[in-house]
This record gives C-alpha cells, sequence and structure tokens, in this order.
C-alpha cells in the first residue's frame, strides 16, 4: 500500500459550468468542514475571482486558493493574480509578507 503525506490539500466542489458563483455562495459549508476535519493545509478553488473571496476564504482557515480560469484566461495573467492578492485594503503590505 502507497502511503502518501501531501503537504496540502486541494478542493474545488463541484459547481454547475454555468453558474457564476463562488466556493463561498455555493459550497461555504465545504469549507469550514474540510479545515476542520483535513490535518493539513488546505487550499480552496472555485470561482474565485476577487480579492475579497480570497480574504473570506483565508478568514474561514483556507492556507490558500488555486486559480484557474480568472489567470490563464485572462488577456494579463499577471495583472489577474495581483487583482486577487494585492489589494492593499484587503491585505495591507504586512499581510503580504512586504
Amino acid at each position: 500500500m502507497l502511503a502518501l503525506a501531501p503537504d496540502y490539500i486541494g478542493i474545488e466542489p463541484e459547481v454547475a459550468p454555468s453558474a457564476k458563483s463562488s466556493i463561498l455562495e455555493s459550497a461555504a459549508d465545504v469549507v469550514e468542514q474540510a479545515v476542520a476535519a483535513i490535518p493539513r493545509k488546505v487550499l480552496f478553488g472555485g470561482g474565485i475571482s476577487t480579492s475579497q473571496e480570497v480574504q473570506q476564504l483565508i478568514v474561514k482557515g483556507a492556507s490558500g486558493i488555486m486559480v484557474s480560469s480568472k489567470v490563464v484566461k485572462s488577456s494579463d495573467p499577471r495583472y489577474a493574480l495581483e487583482s486577487l492578492l494585492c489589494d492593499e485594503k484587503v491585505f495591507p503590505p504586512t499581510k503580504r509578507g512586504s
């Protein structure tokens, strides 16, 4: 039997492809349950498109986020990523490690 001991666990609840909601709207209970039940760092994905949503996930216990379409489909992926992480109203420089 293969024993795995990952540093991180990534969770992205199934959401209808046409849904325009984030994990916080469609499966907020999953976030709290996963953080409580999984003895590893937990990352979440699924419709995250604002720095406010990132902050809400961190407050609920997430160790971080997984992004794909918001960044990958952007004409400026760097800007898209920075817009999630660098809003000084949400993440002051001291909280970002600056």
